[in-house]
């Protein structure tokens, strides 16, 4: 499928083809890896000559398996799963499997409107938290579907924790890797073992379609009038008269430079040199031990007075200080 052999060093393991309804390669998500270390699933959605380049535009993000979808009657169930992984096993048993792209978090981002009208869909989640997150998200999808499938859950006998249908699988074929199509040997006996799991499908948990039905009604819902008259303020202004010492030289200096209000410059410098001293340095009054914290909210017009103007000109400072700082020597270093 012409993709790079290796993505930030790490070899490419196994690729997997998005297809749309008409068989048309749309993408590819890959698989890179080395050894056991830290798994790379990255998208190739963007047609590079003959080739792919890695990530992708579209939202919302097409379902991995719409072409085994587009051929499937709509009166049997559609198997839910999370990953390409998992999904291309299923459908190399012969089974209807769709995931979204992107992993247990990215659920939302996916066009599942390709199953509207289908008479049932299969949950088949991961045995881990994220699992159970992705097939709660999953769920609360289609029940918003015009015309939504009745969602089950499919809980697999013997699921180990963290593991998912490859894990399954592979307890029924030690051979087999997870990646290329299931052992045809095995299969006949495995999918009888299989269609028994998902006979035990259970509806979701209610609480599932709650949340979403109230979730739905949050966004149908207008909001209420607001008489704007009740929430003003007569906010403090404060008095550019009382800018004081090292943090005034500094308001002034850097509001020359920029568009900055100075008064905002001299709350940032306050509030980003108290965040360096932290709890190094403090005073006792009294009982009390007192660090060197401050919060400031300012309410001021746009542009001049928002953190990221009134900022930059502190930063700079603080970034020249801390040079300086790294090449004093360590003897003075202690007395500071």
């Amino acid at each position: 499928m012409n993709l790079p052999q290796s993505y930030k060093g790490k070899a490419l393991i196994y690729s997997w083809p998005y297809r749309d309804a008409e068989g048309k390669t749309i993408g590819i998500v890959a698989r890179y890896q080395n050894g056991t270390d830290k798994k790379d699933i990255v998208p190739f959605f963007k047609p590079n000559g003959t080739g792919w380049k890695a990530g992708i535009d579209l939202t919302p993000r097409p379902l991995f398996g719409l072409d085994r979808l587009a051929n499937h009657p709509k009166e049997k169930a559609v198997v839910i799963v999370e990953g390409e992984k998992p999904a291309a096993s299923l459908q190399s048993l012969g089974l209807c499997s769709v995931t979204s792209l992107g992993g247990s978090n990215a659920a939302n981002q996916a066009d599942w409107t390709s199953l509207n009208g289908y008479k049932t869909a299969c949950l088949l989640p991961d045995n881990d938290e994220p699992g159970e997150s992705y097939a709660k998200t999953v769920c609360q999808k289609l029940a918003a579907l015009p015309s939504p499938p009745q969602v089950k859950i499919v809980r697999l006998t013997g699921l180990p924790e963290k593991g998912d249908i490859v894990e399954w699988l592979q307890n029924h074929a030690p051979d087999w890797d997870g990646y290329k199509p299931f052992p045809e040997a095995d299969k006949s006996w495995v999918l009888t073992e299989l269609k028994a799991e998902l006979k035990k499908a259970l509806p979701v948990p209610e609480c599932w379609l709650t949340d979403s039905n109230q979730q739905s009604k949050n966004q149908q819902q207008p909001p209420e009038d607001i008489d704007s008259a009740n929430l003003a303020h007569d906010y403090p202004v404060f008095d550019r008269a009382d800018l004081y010492g090292i943090a005034k030289e500094v308001a002034l200096l850097g509001s020359e430079q920029s568009e900055a209000d100075p008064v905002a410059v001299y709350f940032s410098f306050l509030v980003a040199t108290a965040a360096m001293i932290g709890n190094y340095r403090y005073l006792n009054i009294g009982d009390s031990k007192h660090n060197a914290r401050l919060f400031a909210a300012l309410v001021g017009a746009s542009s001049r007075a928002r953190k990221g103007t009134s900022l930059k000109p502190v930063e700079r400072i603080i970034r020249a200080t801390e040079e300086a700082y790294e090449k004093t020597s360590d003897s003075i270093k202690e007395t500071l």
